[in-house]
């Protein structure tokens, strides 16, 4: 058993382990759950120059940003082991860039205010230090303060004392978010500019990065894998819509749907079409024009098709179709997403369109939209029914409702997303679709 540490202690690696060059770093804890929630915990690393800064944004290593720009320091993320580690990351001493003095380590609760979570329903958290080659532990802290209003944590950190790696175990809480480290840890500066260093545009975590962990478990809880898949998004304008769409929820479904994209292909990119009694495509949701994509692309649009009060599915679910199986033709399947009130104005149209389809790679995740935490029972028939259609080759639709409460957890969204979408693409492969 390695050297137990207690707050604040500093501890000499080059003294308690001199041939130790790369050193493996377990982080661990356990969750007290509270009414079925799920905490979303993620350690990140800033690497910090001796103006207190990180030189560049490559030496903020987090779970979008895994390796630093020297390679010193990895984030391996969730590993399977021996051990309680829930996340590992690796620091190789030898390869640090000089410039760097100090090596921070933060645990974070991802939306931890907008979910009121905290570090108070986390236990037996715990920072040890051991040599991966024999995986014999060289030191280890145990967090034992109550952190009861906190939303991230500072473990520990590296630091340099003349010239040589030392460690110190810190356990401060702070009640602030991720975003809020970055802000504290760059800045552009004249000087950073004069050596070269490259400064990006602007420094931000940006929505769609934060969605990655959650993207990378749902991915893996739905056994998806590799799978390649392109995502189209079609929005009913019609008036009983408008306040879904202007209140933030179309936004955030859109930036969940191009984190989503960001898993799924080379090109992360959202097709878009809104319609009601006529359609039209919108310009595609990518990285560079997601902030604000509903206030600049949507809304405008959306107005204007809100002053007919129909909603004709078949001609936008034609054009989709077009797009993907002869515009723009690929191998892989494409996952068309209705977001809809369940009016419809051409039910046995839209009926056809569905069973057409199901002889192409194309399948169809109908999601019935309401701000209301309850419905009845007939409020999304027309959905409904297309979920059960009959005459297909292969089942190639789904449906689930989607409230705004839906949108306050990603894990829901997401397994909302996946309920059939996987099995059918067994069956599309079966049936030589894809």
């Amino acid at each position: 058993m390695g050297t137990q540490l207690v707050t604040g202690e500093r501890f000499d690696l080059s003294q308690a382990a001199p041939d130790v060059k790369q050193v493996a770093v377990g982080l661990g804890w356990q969750v007290t759950q509270v009414g079925g929630q799920t905490y979303d915990i993620d350690a990140s690393v800033f690497m910090i120059g001796a103006d207190g800064k990180i030189p560049d944004e490559r030496y903020f290593v987090f779970y979008n940003n895994l390796v630093s720009q020297d390679g010193s320091v990895r984030h391996l993320g969730e590993q399977k082991s021996r051990t309680s580690d829930r996340q590992t990351i690796t620091v190789d001493l030898t390869q640090v860039n000089s410039a760097i003095e100090e090596i921070i380590i933060v645990v974070t609760i991802h939306e931890a205010k907008e979910k009121r979570q905290n570090f108070s329903q986390v236990r037996d958290a715990y920072i040890r230090l051991y040599n991966p080659s024999n995986e014999v532990e060289i030191a280890r802290y145990n967090l034992t303060d109550s952190f009861d209003k906190e939303r991230a944590l500072e473990f520990g950190k590296f630091y340099k004392r003349n010239g040589k790696w030392r460690f110190q175990a810190v356990g401060q809480g702070y009640n602030m978010g991720l975003q809020s480290f970055v802000d504290k840890y760059y800045v552009e500066t004249p000087a950073k500019a004069e050596v070269g260093v490259r400064q990006p545009e602007s420094f931000e975590i940006s929505s769609v990065d934060l969605l990655a962990s959650q993207v990378d478990k749902a991915i893996a809880n739905a056994n998806l894998g590799q799978t390649k898949a392109r995502i189209g998004c079609i929005i009913e304008a019609s008036p009983a819509m408008q306040n879904w769409i202007a209140g933030g929820n179309l936004q955030t479904t859109l930036e969940r749907l191009l984190a989503l994209s960001k898993r799924l292909e080379t090109s992360p990119a959202v097709d878009v079409w809104l319609f009601t009694e006529t359609f039209q495509r919108l310009p595609s949701v990518i990285p560079a024009n997601v902030d604000n994509y509903v206030k600049q692309q949507v809304l405008p649009v959306s107005r204007t098709l809100a002053q007919r009060n129909a909603a004709n599915y078949a001609p936008v679910m034609v054009d989709l179709l077009q797009k993907y199986l002869q515009e723009d033709k690929r191998k892989y399947p494409n996952f068309a997403i209705l977001l809809g009130s369940g009016l419809c104005s051409d039910a046995q149209k839209a009926e056809y369109a569905v069973r057409t389809s199901s002889k192409y790679p194309v399948f169809w995740q109908f999601f019935g939209i309401t701000e209301e935490t309850s419905l009845s029972a007939t409020s999304f028939e027309f959905l409904r029914s297309l979920d059960i259609l009959s005459g297909r080759r292969v089942d190639n639709a789904s449906f689930v409702e989607l409230n705004s409460l839906s949108l306050t957890y990603e894990d829901e969204f997401y397994n909302k997303l996946f309920v059939e979408f996987p099995y059918w693409l067994i069956e599309a492969q079966a049936q030589g679709l894809i």
